[in-house]
């Protein structure tokens, strides 16, 4: 994505910046990564880059608790000054993830498997405030995950009311073939910001080997998933998001389908990579 397109290095409105990216938009796509080391340091360290437009932490497949999941939601928010959002993939759809995850601070919520339009429903009604949804009121601790800075004037829970929760992005994740034959009704609903498309679990759950081929590669059923989900977005107008291997590849290729929320990396294939580059120019230098 050319820099231009980039939402920042002004203060990210995520809410904002998902609104305008549909499948067919112009604009470039939003790029992130996930967090899965649990570090609060790492978490730290990307976000003081400022060059992502979101993280995500991982509390699904990543062994963590929400006192870590408060801390790194504060460590991201605080380090990028409000330039990079912190979202949380939640266990599961339990409202008690929901209601942590959004009173400690975060931008927004990925939710796994919701496979019909009842849960999805549900997950309206949790995440957001009354007129919209049911979500109990508590973020006592929200307003400290905003930067001083970042041109909000939020200090203290009534404030983030006004200020951040109708802000606050809702994507459930299409990873199922039940998801995938209600996603219309699942994305079209009141409350929901778009879809997340796991991959890999949707292509088990289609009978398909885990890892999508090159774009020119696709299996039937496997484009007409996608464009079953892009179908559904472009009616809607909302976006659509993925994760990716990391390749330029799959990155242009997830972006030319429509894909306009895109993970790129998780932090420790990140440092991994970094650190074999660094050490094989390193020995290059030294001969």
């Amino acid at each position: 994505m050319a820099q231009s397109d980039r939402p920042t290095p002004g203060v990210l409105n995520l809410r904002q910046a998902i609104e305008e990216r549909a499948p067919d938009s112009s604009k470039g796509s939003l790029l992130g990564c996930w967090l899965v080391s649990g570090s609060v340091s790492v978490a730290r360290a990307i976000a003081s880059t400022q060059k992502l437009d979101f993280i995500v932490i991982d509390a699904e497949h990543a062994p963590t608790d929400i006192r870590l999941v408060d801390d790194l939601i504060k460590a991201i928010r605080l380090s990028s000054l409000g330039r990079t959002a912190a979202l949380v993939r939640l266990p599961s759809q339990a409202v008690e993830w929901i209601k942590w995850a959004l009173d400690a601070g975060a931008n927004g919520i990925i939710v796994p498997r919701i496979d019909s339009v009842q849960e999805a429903k549900q997950l309206v009604s949790n995440a957001r405030y009354p007129p919209i949804g049911d979500r109990s009121f508590g973020p006592f601790s929200a307003p400290l995950a905003i930067p001083a800075d970042a041109g909000s004037t939020t200090k203290g829970v009534l404030e983030y009311f006004i200020q951040e929760a109708p802000n606050v992005v809702v994507l459930p994740q299409i990873e199922s073939r039940g998801g995938l034959e209600h996603v219309d009704e699942i994305i079209g609903l009141e409350g929901i910001s778009g879809a997340f498309v796991g991959p890999v679990d949707l292509r088990l759950s289609l009978g398909l080997s885990p890892m999508p081929p090159a774009l020119d590669k696709y299996e039937p059923m496997w484009s007409e998933a996608v464009s079953r989900v892009m179908d559904a977005a472009r009616k809607h107008g909302k976006v659509v998001g993925t994760v990716t291997d990391g390749s330029q590849q799959m990155i242009a290729d997830s972006s030319k389908l429509g894909f306009r929320f895109i993970s790129t990396s998780t932090d420790l294939f990140a440092v991994a990579e970094t650190v074999a580059l660094t050490a094989t120019q390193a020995r290059a230098a030294s001969v």
